[in-house]
């Protein structure tokens, strides 16, 4: 087993992150944790498992989900009033994130039976944090707008809950909602169970070639606990893989490794461990050594070595800007009942 342990934490000079041995639990508002391990499980296997671990403050996991249902609620203005009310519910956290991520329109469609239909468009522009975070603003330029990407949670048989799609730095989001609750998109207004299928899609552009996958298919759960909440999603089914045609010959055999057995496993997570509360993002995924691997590795680490370094250490400085805006935001929608770093 091979560990790799990285620490961020805001100093007086700026954020720093840097790599470290026993990197303890962040125990400020802004600070993380990245660890990566590799594990040899064969001759050709290996099993890679990422965990990364944002402090966000004293903040009670079920309250961050009542204040999302909240915000939720918010959709359900007249759509003259959206785009004032939805900065006014998360002012700073919207003054935070807009400096990447601008929206361009928002509409709500008042239904009969009392729910919205909320449709958003949002456009990623790098420009704003250009000056100051130049690497990040340049990876986001080189890999982020250029790529494609779709989100669906349905029940596999035509409903949906939500449906993201990205394509050329636009993101367009459309969902259902009433009373601070996702409904189904399509036909009577049935809530969204703990437990729905996701649908996905990403493509990426490498020099002239775009390669990626559609098609992939795994299980959705949101978790709900005394100290979390969250997503978890398992994906257990081998995807359609769209490759150049240069590199088809080569066996694809391999790419169906990380779907087989346990799947590939990602899940988003609040996490409240007494002290801190941590925003947590786990990858797990195993994967089995081959040409056409080695090759998809190859576009991998060119797009991690751009952004390991500054484009990260910016990254996190983006991310724990946006947590702590988050965190006052909530503190104010709670009347101030949260305290602490």
């Amino acid at each position: 087993m091979r560990v790799l342990e990285l620490q961020g934490r805001t100093t007086p000079t700026g954020y720093l992150f840097t790599p470290t041995v026993g990197t303890p639990v962040p125990d400020h508002a802004g600070d993380a944790r990245h660890t990566i391990r590799l594990q040899k499980l064969d001759d050709d296997e290996y099993r890679w498992m990422t965990l990364v671990e944002h402090g966000v403050g004293r903040v009670a996991p079920a309250e961050v989900a009542a204040g999302m249902s909240a915000w939720l609620g918010t959709f359900q203005r007249p759509e003259r009033d959206l785009r004032a009310d939805l900065h006014a519910a998360l002012p700073r956290t919207s003054a935070a994130l807009g400096r990447l991520f601008v929206l361009d329109s928002a509409r709500s469609t008042l239904l009969t039976d009392g729910s919205s239909i909320v449709d958003l468009r949002v456009v990623v522009d790098a420009k704003p944090i250009q000056q100051s975070m130049p690497a990040f603003a340049e990876y986001v330029k080189k890999y982020v707008r250029p790529g494609r990407l779709v989100f669906v949670l349905g029940d596999g048989r035509g409903a949906r809950w939500f449906d993201a799609r990205m394509r050329d730095g636009v993101l367009t989001i459309r969902f259902r909602t009433r009373d601070g609750h996702l409904l189904a998109l399509d036909g009577p207004a049935r809530p969204m169970p703990d437990s729905a299928e996701v649908l996905a899609e990403a493509y990426e552009r490498f020099l002239i070639f775009d390669v990626g996958v559609s098609e992939m298919m795994g299980e959705f759960r949101m978790v709900h606990t005394p100290t979390q909440r969250g997503w978890a999603m398992r994906f257990r089914r081998a995807p359609r893989w769209h490759l150049p045609l240069a590199v088809r010959h080569l066996i694809a055999g391999p790419l169906d490794r990380p779907f087989q057995n346990d799947g590939i496993v990602f899940n988003v997570l609040l996490r409240d461990d007494g002290a801190q509360t941590l925003l947590v993002r786990q990858l797990d995924v195993s994967v089995k050594e081959s040409a056409i691997v080695r090759w998809l590795g190859g576009l991998g680490f060119r797009a991690m070595d751009d952004f390991a370094g500054r484009a990260e250490s910016e990254e996190n400085r983006f991310l724990a800007d946006a947590l702590l805006a988050l965190r006052a935001d909530l503190i104010a929608a709670l009347g101030g009942s949260v305290t602490g770093p």
